[in-house]
């Protein structure tokens, strides 16, 4: 039995997606076939869309930057109009891209198409879905990721060009519903999975049946992700591999969606699991593809050890919290071939990293980041701009703190970013935004392109999320416009990478 697994277009990846090397590691290791495909190393989309536009009338540096692929895709879906002439001129260039892609897909003829769902990607994933079901009706179509379990029961309404919805993570719950279909047994009662009974949607018998949630997996019993599928000298980071060592989180920082998409939960493989891939590898350049590699240093320094007692020579980096790394640890994993460090600082104002739950205060990341400078290990911090309940003198504390960390070479570089809600069933704002002063809109996407914000059709906003149907979900900040807010953040790159 064959099993196609894709990533849809619209999605930024530096490396393979680990989410496609699990899911066909575990597939293969089942005895399926598997086509696995990232559609945004292997398709041109974006660059055949600019190229259109700056050939055009339209063709200015603001045209440009053009990304209408949540727009395209509810027009293909039926979920709205064109919003202007331009929007007319690409849509043939998005239709034939998309059509092109679905053919991909088919030519293999998968018995099952699993799509891996996100924000930006969930759209596409239907068009596709639905280019699929009309050439290969039969072809069962399964959703997976972050977006698709945040809907849940939702997708089918949004669609009915999908046979089943795969909760949380998908490598068990997918692989069971392989095998259960291969060998002609009942897909309807699989923990993990949301399947649709009796045809399709407007059928008076039709039933959406909700299994109990699949149990978290020991890392350590999930075969080793695949990658043989993945083009490396094509992502952004050449020869590149990623490392899952967790999942989860032990913290509970407030504006975090990924906690709650791991069901509060933390997990991690042990040092042996991980270095055992580490040293199967083909590579030499890894990153730990997760929200947290050193929840547990001990584990890091074992892991560390072990690469250094068997002279592995590599290179590796990942997102690190302040907390728990020692001048000592550093060093041993600088010496295990730790070049860089993405650390979660998030804010220069201990006011509102204290309303962030972020349990961190300044002196303590001056301490750490002096630490990691000493071991030659690359600092990167990431910092938020306009979380509920900022000012214009808390962003400026913010800019400041940056821009004096890295003119005393303690960070390399600093990565702003606008606070937003990607997701509202896993966010704990979007819950109860009166308490924590955030106003979220649901408005038509004609509405919103028209009269609110009609510059982010040709440049993308982060303060909005499109959902199916032609819905926008926007937030706003109380007390911060998004223009001043975008402002800050503008001003804040432009101040510090100035130096």
């Amino acid at each position: 039995m064959r099993v196609s697994v894709v990533l849809p277009q619209n999605y930024l990846p530096k490396i393979p997606p680990a989410s496609l090397g699990y899911l066909t590691g575990t597939l293969k290791n089942a005895g399926f076939e598997v086509d696995t495909i990232d559609f945004n190393v292997t398709t041109t989309l974006k660059t055949k869309i600019i190229d259109r536009i700056l050939k055009s009338k339209y063709g200015s540096p603001v045209m440009a930057k053009y990304s209408p692929e949540y727009y395209l895709s509810s027009v293909f879906l039926g979920y709205t109009s064109f919003f202007d002439d331009a929007s007319k001129m690409i849509y043939p260039i998005y239709k034939m891209a998309m059509t092109d892609m679905a053919r991909r897909i088919i030519s293999k003829k998968p018995e099952v198409v699993g799509f891996s769902t996100y924000t930006s990607t969930y759209l596409n994933a239907l068009v596709l879905a639905k280019l699929i079901k009309e050439r290969r009706p039969d072809t069962k179509i399964v959703l997976g990721g972050p977006q698709a379990t945040g809907f849940r029961k939702k997708n089918f309404l949004f669609s009915n060009h999908i046979d089943a919805v795969v909760t949380y993570e998908g490598e068990l719950s997918l692989t069971e519903f392989c095998k259960n279909l291969e060998e002609g047994k009942s897909v309807l009662d699989i923990p993990g999975t949301i399947v649709k009974e009796n045809g399709e949607n407007g059928n008076e018998n039709m039933k959406i049946i909700e299994n109990k949630d699949r149990k978290e997996a020991n890392l350590d019993d999930l075969p080793f992700p695949d990658y043989s599928w993945a083009k490396l000298d094509k992502y952004g980071m050449k020869n590149t591999l990623p490392i899952v060592s967790s999942r989860g989180c032990i913290y509970n920082c407030a504006y975090c969606e990924e906690r709650k998409f791991w069901r509060d939960g933390y997990r991690e493989r042990t040092a042996q699991n991980v270095f055992n891939e580490i040293k199967e590898r083909d590579v030499k350049n890894f990153v730990f593809s997760e929200s947290l590699m050193n929840a547990h240093p001990e584990r890091l320094e074992k892991l560390s050890k072990m690469i250094i007692d068997e002279g592995l020579e590599i290179s590796w980096e990942g997102n690190s919290r302040v907390t728990g790394l020692t001048l000592e640890l550093l060093e041993v994993m600088k010496k295990a071939g730790c070049k860089r460090l993405y650390l979660g600082i998030e804010s220069g104002c201990q006011e509102v990293l204290n309303r962030m739950r972020k349990g961190i205060t300044l002196e303590q990341v001056r301490r750490v980041l002096d630490c990691v400078k000493k071991a030659g290990i690359a600092g990167h911090g990431y910092f938020i701009i306009g979380f509920p309940g900022e000012t214009e003198e808390t962003v400026k504390e913010t800019v400041a703190y940056a821009e004096n960390l890295v003119k005393d070479g303690l960070l390399e570089s600093c990565f702003f970013h606008n606070f937003t809600i990607r997701n509202p069933v896993f966010s704990e704002i979007a819950g109860d935004p009166e308490r924590w002063g955030v106003d979220i809109r649901e408005i038509g996407i004609d509405e919103y392109f028209s009269k609110i914000d009609p510059f982010s059709m040709y440049s993308w906003r982060p303060y909005i999320t499109v959902f199916p149907e032609g819905r926008v979900i926007t937030t706003d900040i109380r007390g911060m416009t998004r223009e001043e807010i975008e402002g800050h953040r503008l001003d804040a790159r432009a101040r510090v990478f100035s130096k």
